[in-house]
């Protein structure tokens, strides 16, 4: 929905199109050990290793998951950044070659 890949249909807000696109792809096992919450609506999955393997290589090194604060290897064309030990501070040098960043976490 962020991204703009899902639209409102008719009178069903994103929101919804979203949950219906989310059912789709868990009942075409795109998702694994889907839990629902009371009303039937995926509330967290896990993705199937394929998928996820695939995903990674085609977004190469646009997406990137760190679980380290030592960025010395950050590539030009990183878009999303996720580090998993957010509790330290960061050495902003790092970020001086990233041009396109759009979101850190």
């Amino acid at each position: 929905m962020a991204n703009g890949f899902i639209k409102s249909e008719g009178n069903l807000e994103v929101e919804d199109v979203g949950n219906k696109v989310r059912r789709k792809l868990y009942n075409r096992s795109f998702f694994q050990e889907a839990k629902l919450d009371g009303l039937g609506i995926i509330t967290s999955f896990k993705m199937h290793d394929l998928f996820h393997d695939l995903a990674r290589s085609i977004m190469g090194e646009e997406c990137v998951v760190h679980d380290h604060i030592r960025l010395t290897h950050l590539s030009s064309r990183v878009h999303h950044l996720l580090l998993l030990n957010s509790n330290e501070s960061v050495n902003m040098v790092s970020f001086k070659k990233v041009e396109s960043l759009r979101d850190f976490s």
